[in-house]
Formats: C-alpha cells, sequence, structure tokens
C-alpha cells in the first residue's frame, strides 16, 4: 500500500551547527555550505545524539521530520515500519542523497527513454539501498521508498538547495 507520509514540524535544532560535524579545509574555510549530500549525511549518522531522539514509527504511514536546514542543505529523517511504502515524489532542482541507517529500502525510479523506437515512454528502475549505503541523486528525481523487509528501517534524506 502506497501512502504519503506523515510529516511532523521541524524537530528541534542540532545542538552544534552543520559546519562542526563537516571537515574544514586547510585554510580554516566551512566546507558545509559546498558538502555534497551524501557527506552531510554521513556526518550526521555519525552524530546518533543528533537525530535518534526524532524516530517515530507510525503504523499508519511512513513518518518523516525535518531535523536539519539550514538554507543550504535540509536533512530528513525518515521511518518505515516492514511493508510501508511512500508514494512517489520529485526533487527538482534538488539534489540529494538517501543513506540507510538500519534496515534497507528498495528505491524506485522512473526513467524517460529519450531515444530510440519508443521516446519518452516510462520505465522503473528498482534497487535496493542496505544499511550504511547512501545512493545520491541529481536536480530531476523522482522516486518511491519501501520497505520491503522485516525489520523497521531508517534513513537520512539530505538535499542540497542547488
Amino acid at each position: 500500500m502506497t501512502h504519503s507520509f506523515r510529516t511532523a514540524l521541524l524537530a528541534p535544532p542540532l545542538p552544534r551547527p552543520l559546519s562542526s560535524l563537516v571537515a574544514s579545509d586547510a585554510g580554516g574555510r566551512d566546507l558545509a555550505h559546498q558538502a555534497h549530500p551524501s557527506a552531510v549525511a554521513r556526518a550526521l549518522a555519525q552524530h546518533r545524539e543528533l537525530w535518534a531522539r526524532n524516530v517515530r514509527f507510525d503504523p499508519a504511514a511512513p513518518y518523516e521530520v525535518t531535523i536539519y536546514d539550514d538554507g543550504r542543505h535540509e536533512a530528513v529523517l525518515g521511518a518505515w515500519l516492514p511493508g510501508q511504502v511512500s508514494r512517489a515524489h520529485e526533487h527538482l532542482g534538488r539534489p540529494g542523497a538517501v543513506l540507510v541507517l538500519q534496515g534497507a529500502l528498495e528505491e524506485t525510479t522512473w526513467h524517460v527513454v529519450t531515444d530510440g523506437p519508443e521516446p519518452g515512454r516510462r520505465h522503473a528502475v528498482r534497487r535496493t539501498i542496505a544499511v550504511d549505503e547512501a545512493r545520491s541523486h541529481g536536480a530531476v528525481h523522482v522516486h518511491a521508498l519501501a520497505n520491503a523487509g522485516v525489520d523497521p528501517a531508517l534513513a537520512l534524506h539530505v538535499r542540497s538547495r542547488g
């Protein structure tokens, strides 16, 4: 069954800025503003104390809560019980990455054929994202996420503002 996410309001602010979690360059300049979304997700994942208090499993629908938003990156914590599927949604103009923290998620991505005998035909591609695995996506991306496993799943989805 496909669900819309149950979305919570912005979680309490992180107790420290993202710049303290993402490395600086040799000149001491903050790299958080230019970090790839997967690097931001991995930095946040290493600090469980920053997101664990927001974990909620809702039997009615997958759950998500924004745990960080600095205008450059937005980090959303998602939780799926076995069998839950998020609705297909798009990330237009927002490159990002999904990092699975617990369990595994099946991602369905839709691609549009641009050449050959059937241009414009859409086809679905499914792949499993395992625990500790990140899947990056570009600025034009349509996908749905499902927990096809037997254990609850958690993931961080970090989106860039450009």
